[in-house]
């Protein structure tokens, strides 16, 4: 929700910067999957685990780079309170080692040995499945270094007041639902920081294979200052809260939403 010209851009650029490095570690993960044998899972999963393991840590510590440069250029470009120096924070947004090993497992090994005993598919369908939802799982994981960077960053910065929702390309309905809530500022009340010590807050739900990113706010901004797609979803929202047919508000707003057919959403807002 950048003020600037040159913040629009910054943030733009940064989501390409992201999406790149996912197109990395996903080549890297394609390369490392056969290690893990279908047939032989108890013989392969626990080295195919330890590279997986160092591959999402080296891709997320790129993310976590990428993304307190991004800041300290945003806060420049947006603000005039000074230097901040963001990278200062990189020991600080600490990876759940617990966390990545067990979604690791879950979607790899575990998937692969559930569906085997449980479906009729044939192993290379079985394997294929599960090479799926790990890149979906390993994409959460890597991005996410850089949206702790980021939530760190607003957390330590006095001048940041909290952070806006950018979504991905060509979001799913439940991101958009969440941007069409507009930014979130930070509070006494509320669980901000998203790091492995503490809770997540609100807005801060990441899918697999998700690309929404998170980009800070130096002022609190009125509602008729949201960039324009995030208006137009949240008066989806609107529309779909005066639905009488007894269905869930967010049922009807996906429905809305889908409807709409796919849509590039723009890393933007409108100039002041």
């Amino acid at each position: 929700m950048a003020d600037t010209i040159a913040g629009q851009r910054l943030t733009r650029r940064y989501r390409r910067d992201q999406l790149a490095l996912r197109a990395q570690f996903l080549q890297e993960l394609h390369r490392i999957w056969p290690l893990l044998d279908p047939l032989r899972l108890d013989a392969t999963a626990r080295a195919w685990l330890d590279l997986m393991t160092d591959l999402v840590l080296a891709y997320r510590a790129k993310s976590v780079t990428l993304s307190l440069t991004y800041y300290d250029k945003f806060r420049d470009a947006e603000t005039d309170h000074g230097i901040f120096h963001a990278a200062f924070l990189r020991d600080v947004v600490i990876p759940n080692l617990e966390q990545i090993r067990a979604s690791l497992i879950a979607t790899g090994p575990a998937k692969i040995k559930h569906d085997t005993m449980t479906t009729g598919h044939d192993i290379d369908a079985i394997a294929s499945a599960a090479m799926a939802e790990v890149s979906g799982a390993g994409t959460r994981l890597v991005v996410g270094g850089g949206r702790d960077a980021i939530d760190e960053a607003v957390h330590a910065d006095k001048q940041a007041v909290g952070y806006a929702r950018v979504l991905g390309p060509k979001p799913c309905y439940w991101c958009a639902m969440l941007a069409s809530r507009g930014p979130v500022y930070r509070s006494a009340e509320v669980a901000y920081r998203t790091t492995a010590r503490s809770k997540r807050g609100p807005g801060k739900e990441y899918h697999d294979y998700c690309m929404c990113q998170v980009e800070p706010l130096f002022r609190h901004l009125p509602k008729d200052e949201w960039p324009q797609p995030m208006r137009d979803l949240n008066q989806l929202w609107e529309t779909a809260k005066e639905d009488t047919s007894g269905r869930k508000t967010v049922n009807v707003f996906r429905s809305l939403f889908e409807a709409r057919g796919s849509v590039e959403i723009p890393a933007q807002r409108a100039q002041r």
